[in-house]
């Protein structure tokens, strides 16, 4: 079957009801679907790794709309809350599949803490990302650690 000869798509006579904005953006995306492949393997390698050391890291978000960006650069300004980023939407390596933000995550639960044997998992997870898995002559970037995640940065 050709181009010319295949059927039409068929669109409803409805269209779905919209969903609130923030039923939409109010959750992260945690799967690796989003992410430019190379991304992707670099992403899954690190994690390995991290595993393979028994560090309990995980991917908290990894692609993100850009209307989510707008809610999260809402917060702490337009919307309660403290401010977590100073990135607008397309602003962010985000929005691109070039973004991952890595957490600890012992026994299910995010954590944010940088204290202690925990600051140690830290920063050799900045270790192994940026030796074995987004070096520099491999992607042309720098990783920096920050206490809530890690960030990959031109």
């Amino acid at each position: 079957m050709t181009l010319a000869t295949q059927p039409a798509p068929v669109i409803p006579a409805q269209a779905p009801p919209l969903v609130g904005m923030e039923q939409l953006v109010d959750r992260p995306r945690t799967d690796m679907d989003g992410l430019h492949p190379l991304m992707r393997e670099a992403a899954r390698r690190l994690l390995e790794k991290c595993k393979a050391e028994g560090f309990p890291f995980d991917a908290f978000e990894t692609y993100r709309s850009p209307q989510r960006q707008e809610w999260l650069y809402a917060q702490g300004r337009s919307r309660s809350g403290g401010i977590i980023t100073y990135a607008k939407a397309w602003e962010s390596y985000h929005q691109y599949g070039l973004g991952v933000d890595f957490v600890l995550r012992p026994a299910g639960k995010w954590s944010w803490d940088t204290k202690g044997e925990n600051g140690r998992m830290w920063r050799r997870m900045q270790e192994i990302g940026f030796v074995g898995c987004f070096g520099v002559e491999e992607f042309g970037v720098f990783l920096e650690i920050q206490p809530e995640s890690l960030r990959v940065l031109r």
